[in-house]
C-alpha cells in the first residue's frame, strides 16, 4: 500500500464500487482484487465481478502514449499482455467459487447506443439507473470535492508531472462516447516486431471471448474486427 494511502472500512451501503485497474506494472497486473475483498471479509455472495477490457493493440498504445516515460515499450507490451491473463484467471477463479460476473468490452460503444449498452449493465448488476444520467453531462468538480464521497489514494508525483492530460477527455465529455484508437497511431507507437508479440499472443484469444461473452451478458452484438495485418 502507499505509504501515504488512507485507511478505511468500506461503507456500510447498498453499492460500493472498487475499481481495480491491471497494469502498467508487473505487480498491478498479477494480482486478485477479489482475494483481497475475500480476505477482508466482504462475503462472496456479496461480489458481482465486471471485467473491462478494451482490444490488446488499443489498450497497449495507449500504455505506450501514457507511460512510455517511465518504462521502454516492451516492458509496457509484456505487462500489457500478461494483464490480459490475469484477467482472464481472475474471472475464472470468480466463476469457480461462484462469484457473479459480467464482462464489458469496450468495443460495445462503438457498435451499439452507449446508452443502451450502459443500461443493460446497469440492469444486469441491478443498479437502478436512467437514461437521463448518460447524457448533458456538466463539468466534474474536483474528485474530492465536499459530497462526492469519491476516494483516491495518492499517486507518485510522476503522474501528476507527466499524465496532465490523462483524464482530460472526461472532463470534457458531455456524455458516454466511444473513442476510436486510429490505425496509423497504433502504428507510429508498436513497432512491426511489438505488433507481431500481441498477434502471437493469447491476448487476441482472450480479448474475443470477452468480447463474446459482452454479447451473452448484454444482449448485443459486437463486430469483431480483425487487427492482423496492420
Amino acid at each position: 500500500m502507499h505509504k501515504n494511502a488512507p485507511h478505511f472500512r468500506i461503507a456500510n451501503a447498498e453499492f460500493v464500487f472498487v475499481k481495480e485497474t491491471l497494469g502498467p506494472t508487473t505487480n498491478a497486473a498479477s494480482f486478485n482484487p477479489i482475494k483481497i475483498l475475500l480476505a477482508a471479509g466482504v462475503p462472496a455472495e456479496k461480489i458481482h465481478f465486471l471485467v473491462i477490457a478494451r482490444d490488446p493493440f488499443a489498450t497497449a498504445t495507449s500504455w505506450i502514449e501514457q507511460f512510455a516515460h517511465f518504462e521502454t515499450r516492451e516492458n509496457l507490451v509484456r505487462t500489457c499482455l500478461l494483464s490480459y491473463e490475469s484477467i482472464q484467471n481472475i474471472k475464472q477463479y470468480a466463476v469457480s467459487i461462484g462469484i457473479r460476473t459480467t464482462t464489458i468490452v469496450y468495443d460495445a460503444w462503438r457498435d451499439n447506443v452507449p446508452a443502451v449498452v450502459v443500461q443493460k449493465l446497469f440492469t444486469r448488476i441491478g443498479y437502478p439507473s436512467s437514461r437521463s444520467a448518460f447524457s448533458g453531462w456538466v463539468p466534474l468538480k474536483k474528485m474530492e470535492a465536499a459530497g462526492k464521497n469519491i476516494y483516491s489514494i495518492p499517486q507518485p508525483d510522476i503522474y501528476d508531472r507527466n499524465l496532465k492530460s490523462y483524464y482530460e477527455k472526461v472532463n470534457k465529455s458531455t456524455g458516454i462516447t466511444y473513442y476510436n484508437k486510429p490505425l496509423n497511431v497504433i502504428r507510429e507507437k508498436l513497432s512491426p516486431a511489438l505488433i507481431e508479440q500481441i498477434a502471437q499472443s493469447r491476448a487476441l484469444q482472450i480479448y474475443r471471448e470477452l468480447t463474446q461473452a459482452t454479447e451473452l451478458d448484454l444482449g448485443i452484438k459486437i463486430e469483431l474486427i480483425p487487427m492482423i495485418g496492420l
